[in-house]
């Protein structure tokens, strides 16, 4: 059944003008899952670490922007990287201008990463780190500029 299925699936692939499954020959000891080989056993199987660096990147500098809007919003001098001397109000136009550039540059940067790209436990995996990250990088800077 399996074999049949991945037969369909390249045919499909095949029609579309390009293969983006495997030869059907497995290394020995492991699997073809998602279009890359996975060892047994193996709970991370990153695509490529260029696109898991590339998207932890992304995550970091999005999420600072976030809690720069929240920062503008809440008057949160404790999360934002506007000085206390310049008006609140830029530090909303400073979140957007870094989510969309992180997306910007993502995009442009790491077309790959949407061929397979990675699975549900490593998107999360990088997702929780990153987020984490920018929130202490946020606090840690403004507690480093000592306003």
């Amino acid at each position: 059944m399996k074999a049949v299925l991945t037969e369909t699936i390249r045919a499909l692939a095949v029609t579309a003008g390009r293969d983006i499954l495997p030869p059907l020959s497995l290394p020995p000891g492991g699997e073809w899952l998602g279009g890359y080989f996975c060892e047994p056993n193996a709970m991370l199987n990153f695509v490529e670490p260029r696109a898991a660096v590339h998207y932890f990147v992304l995550v970091l500098i999005g999420f600072s922007g976030v809690l720069q809007i929240v920062a503008a919003r809440y008057q949160l001098k404790s999360l934002s990287l506007i000085p206390n001397r310049w008006p609140a109000w830029l530090g909303t136009l400073l979140g957007p201008t870094m989510i969309t550039s992180a997306f910007v540059w993502f995009i442009v940067a790491t077309p790959e990463m949407f061929r397979p790209g990675p699975a549900g436990f490593e998107i999360s995996l990088l997702f929780a780190t990153a987020t984490l990250l920018a929130a202490l990088m946020c606090r840690f800077t403004v507690a480093l500029s000592k306003r």
